[in-house]
């Protein structure tokens, strides 16, 4: 059964007989569910070992012959996002997000809108680099996601705006991103613009 076969394919992908378990896959496939299984898998070991562009292109078939699944999108999205391809990323998870709402895909999302103010934010468009950083928050609010938003506000002399940013992100604080990193960070990033540093 080409099911069973997906289901062993991730295991051996890495070795001398992957690609034969996937043309065996393909080859017994009833129908066009069970090839964007057997994509779907290849799709994931490429993601798993960082080769972003084949990725791509597998969930690219994966979506051509059945793009019913959320999660398709939101992880093509993420390798879109690691190619720094935000504008391709936020299109993409956007599609998966219609099928279905779900908390990893709006990270990913929320990601690529910090990516893209950044680059705004280098390309000193600080206008644009606001937009993008609050639809990141919109999505999925986070420390980091403040901070940015914080360093713009002290960029742009906007002090008031920038200790309030802090606050927010001192609000969403947990164990991956700490009170004490946060503060560390602010400290250092108030002191750079020689702002003094208040909550």
């Amino acid at each position: 059964q080409a099911r069973k076969i997906s289901e062993i394919f991730y295991d051996y992908f890495d070795s001398h007989h992957g690609d034969q378990f996937f043309q065996i896959g393909l080859k017994q496939a009833k129908n066009d569910y069970e090839k964007a299984q057997m994509y779907s898998k290849k799709a994931m070991y490429n993601l798993d070992v960082k080769n972003y562009p084949q990725c791509v292109e597998d969930y690219d078939v994966v979506i051509k012959l059945d793009g019913t699944s959320a999660w398709d999108y939101g992880n093509q999205g993420i390798c879109y996002h690691m190619q720094k391809k935000y504008d391709d990323a936020i299109t993409t998870i956007q599609k998966g997000l219609s099928i279905m709402d779900y908390g990893a895909a709006r990270d990913t999302l929320a990601k690529s809108y910090s990516g893209k103010g950044r680059e705004y934010f280098l390309a000193h468009k600080f206008t644009e680099a606001e937009e993008n950083y609050q639809k990141a928050i919109l999505n999925f609010p986070a420390p980091g996601r403040f901070l940015d938003l914080m360093t713009l506000y002290l960029k742009t002399n906007q002090v008031d705006k920038a200790r309030a940013a802090l606050r927010e992100a001192y609000e969403y604080a947990h164990a991956d991103y700490t009170y004490e990193e946060i503060e560390d960070y602010a400290r250092k990033t108030f002191a750079k613009y020689k702002v003094e540093y208040k909550k």
